[in-house]
């Protein structure tokens, strides 16, 4: 009897054991990471990546162009690179293609206006002759020197809800028009259709004639050749990371191609060599901004974070986090917490990364997350959780959050700040456990609640749909320049004026002035997503680039005439 009791004993331990080690977060080794402090920018700075190949062109004198997400890259004969971004003159960072001049100029067709490249610098134009940004294609026509990359241009209205169109190239006096079932060959006023190969790509992404083929490249698979009747796969050796193709361009030396996330490709003399640009990083859809121990964190859209130091940049993906899909950073206790979109949160304690280190959360997903000296708070369905370096307290138990999600906590000594998504900004006492409801009837312009700051006696809301507003006591005032701006993020300018993100551009608000930066400042992008203030400067993501302006740009903005309101 002792020896079974002995032995159910010792099984419930390993039980628990088993239970325990379930339960407990994955403890992942980081990538080496020196934190020696990056360099604090000495001018304004324009950071893109420009892994995201978008079109190619091969000009008639050999200089191979290249359109990015993250702005234009030049390869001059000799093999230098040459990088262009709005800082440059870009009107925009996304390129869709370009076209050729008999002149020698270069004309770069971004969404909304034309680059072009002549005399050593950009001049832009508008799409005055009605191009269609999205309908540029890079075809290549055979002539007596080879393949000459060239570009084709669809005349019509610009319509900015249509999708852009999939490869369409001139081949044996034949259209051929590419679609997610496979060809279509207009030729002699008929039109036959040609299914796509045996292929596990998605669709065909690329089309590039080469004689009396025509070569393909099927999303996610390699390269196929189409001869007019059957298609064959091309066996070059395609590497594993360059199979997401976006583009192809060739002359009779190399043939290159574009992908989605690995830059650009060269092949010739049967190898394959890979082409990106140095000290980029990984990606430039900035959702949100931190620094830690002197290094600059960026959340992407869906690549992870990047992470600058003083030895460049550094990329941690899903390899190392719960997901691809960080959404904000905060820094508590001497580890950075991430929160990812998909609710769970990873943390970093300066030499190990710990995936989904919050799994015991009471409502499972984290919805925002804020950190005071004291504490850290994780917003959850209806309530949230705090953290004050020893022990967690859960507060599920107000009854008027019941059913809420919770979008911004702000917490200021006894009172914490709950921003929703459907109900306004609750204002939590601490002490007495009691919760006052600022809406609409104190003048909040919008229910949904963005981001929060405070400047001096001055508490900011930014929201989605109505803009910005200030309380100061009771009452929110509102701003009519920003009436229906979506407000992204808000960073107190270390002053008395705060800097407020929005899709449409970057303001600063100071004493009692509401002033545009992008007004003064136009290589800016105007989509604004995060803000970090650091030494002598702002840090701005964007959609399309990671800027910084410096203090005196800053102050020009400021100071500069602001042009009329039409």
């Amino acid at each position: 009897m002792k020896r079974m009791r002995m032995l159910a004993i010792i099984a419930g331990m390993l039980v628990l054991r088993f239970a325990c080690n379930l339960a407990a977060p994955a403890v992942h080794p980081t990538i080496a990471i020196n934190f020696k402090p990056a360099p604090t920018p000495s001018g304004n700075v324009a950071l893109t990546s420009t892994r995201q190949v978008t079109s190619l062109a091969l000009a008639p004198d050999g200089v191979l162009w290249v359109g990015t997400s993250g702005g234009v890259l030049r390869r001059d004969q000799d093999g230098t690179w040459h990088k262009f971004t709005r800082l440059a003159g870009l009107p925009a960072h996304e390129v869709r293609g370009f076209r050729f001049s008999a002149d020698g100029s270069v004309e770069a067709v971004c969404p909304r206006n034309v680059a072009v490249w002549q005399a050593g610098q950009w001049q832009v134009q508008a799409l005055s002759d009605g191009t269609q940004p999205e309908a540029v294609q890079a075809i290549s026509t055979a002539d007596g020197q080879g393949l000459v990359q060239k570009a084709a241009m669809t005349r019509g209205a610009v319509e900015e809800s249509k999708p852009p169109l999939l490869p369409t190239v001139t081949w044996r006096g034949a259209l051929l028009t590419a679609d997610l079932t496979g060809l279509h060959i207009q030729e002699h006023g008929t039109v036959q259709h040609v299914a796509l190969p045996p292929s596990q790509g998605t669709h065909i992404s690329a089309l590039l004639p080469q004689g009396n083929a025509l070569w393909a490249a099927l999303f996610g698979d390699g390269l196929w050749s189409f001869d007019g009747h059957q298609w064959q796969p091309l066996k070059l050796e395609l590497p594993p990371q360059a199979r997401e193709i976006t583009a192809l361009a060739g002359d009779a030396k190399s043939l290159w191609l574009g992908t989605r996330r690995d830059g650009v490709w060269q092949y010739q003399k049967k190898q394959w060599t890979q082409y990106l640009q140095p000290d980029e990083p990984y990606d430039h859809n900035c959702q949100n901004l931190a620094t830690f121990h002197g290094a600059l964190l960026v959340s992407t859209l869906e690549d992870g974070l990047a992470m600058q130091t003083g030895t460049g940049w550094q990329h941690i993906g899903s390899e190392t986090l719960s997901s691809n899909a960080p959404r904000q950073i905060v820094e508590f206790n001497g580890s950075l917490w991430v929160r990812q979109g998909t609710g769970k949160v990873d943390r970093f304690d300066g030499e190990h990364w710990i995936r989904n280190a919050l799994p015991w959360l009471p409502r499972q997903k984290a919805m925002t997350l804020a950190a005071d000296h004291q504490r850290l708070y994780v917003a959850q369905w209806g309530g949230w959780s705090e953290f004050d370096g020893t022990a967690w307290k859960h507060h599920f138990d107000v009854p008027e959050l019941q059913g809420l999600p919770l979008t911004v906590l702000y917490p200021e000594g006894d009172t914490l700040w709950i921003g929703t998504q459907s109900r306004g900004i609750g204002k939590f006492n601490r002490t007495t456990g009691k919760l006052l409801w600022h809406d609409e009837r104190m003048g909040l312009p919008d229910d949904w609640i963005t981001c929060m700051a405070r400047v001096g006696n001055a508490l900011y809301a930014g929201t989605f749909v109505g803009g910005l507003a200030r309380c100061e006591g009771e009452h929110w005032q509102t701003y009519p320049e920003l009436q229906g701006e979506n407000v992204t993020a808000l960073e107190p300018d270390g002053a008395a004026g705060v800097f407020i993100a929005t899709r449409t551009g970057l303001w600063h608000e100071t004493v009692g002035k509401l002033l545009k930066v992008n007004q003064q400042v136009p290589f800016l992008d105007t989509e604004v997503q995060s803000l970090k203030r650091q030494q002598n400067g702002l840090w701005v993501g964007t959609r399309t680039g990671l800027y910084y302006l410096t203090e005196a740009t800053l102050h020009h903005a400021d100071n500069a005439p602001q042009p009329k309101a039409e």
